[in-house]
């Protein structure tokens, strides 16, 4: 198939644009826009950067073992499925936490 025929047949599988096609103008791509805007704002960081190991400090001094206590405990921010295998938590997430755990303090 031709790019242009495996374009034609996602819009119509799908009903909408894959958003490849950034030329079009209209209210459906007005109304796209700030959806994909407000995705690119959203930043994520993995397990790997919020825990300490020994060849790697984190952005906390925890294990990942009591990262994860922590979240069922209750006493830190859930985590979000990305994909498989791929767990992340949101940024503003941990920044709420970091203030709302100085406030405490």
């Amino acid at each position: 198939m031709t790019p242009a025929r495996i374009e034609g047949s996602r819009k119509q599988a799908t009903g909408r644009n894959s958003g490849t096609d950034l030329e079009s103008s209209g209210p459906e791509h007005e109304k796209e826009a700030p959806t994909r805007q407000r995705s690119r704002e959203t930043r994520y960081i993995r397990l790997g950067q919020l825990a300490s190991r020994p060849e790697h400090p984190g952005r906390y001094q925890i294990s990942a073992n009591t990262v994860w206590r922590w979240v069922r405990e209750g006493r830190f921010p859930k985590p979000v499925k990305l994909g498989p295998g791929v767990t992340a938590w949101r940024l503003s997430d941990l920044e709420r936490w970091e203030r709302e755990r100085e406030a405490i303090e």
